[in-house]
């Protein structure tokens, strides 16, 4: 029971260091560097990055089919998110 307790605490703190983590470097990106968006992208299939990606305030933009792997592998997915820079007008070209 305790190695149980251990392994949900374990998993908990590394997700809070990775919520932060991407918190941080996509703040660093629209404060500090002043871009207009941040972008992120993972596999289909990896839903904790997405699962992240959405808590720190990031949008689904949409799918994609990665250019560099085949179409009928399984890795071949991708999902788009990004995050606006409030302050910075973005240019919709």
């Amino acid at each position: 029971m305790l190695r149980n307790w251990l392994a949900i605490q374990k998993r908990s703190m590394e997700t809070r260091f990775c919520d932060r983590g991407c918190h941080c470097l996509f703040k660093y990106g629209l404060d500090s560097l002043q871009f207009d968006k941040v972008v992120s992208f993972t596999s289909a299939i990896n839903v904790n990055p997405e699962k992240v990606m959405k808590k720190i305030g990031m949008t689904k933009m949409g799918k994609f089919d990665h250019p560099k792997i085949e179409v009928n592998n399984i890795l071949c997915k991708y999902v788009l998110c990004e995050i606006k820079n409030p302050k910075k007008r973005v240019r919709e070209d």
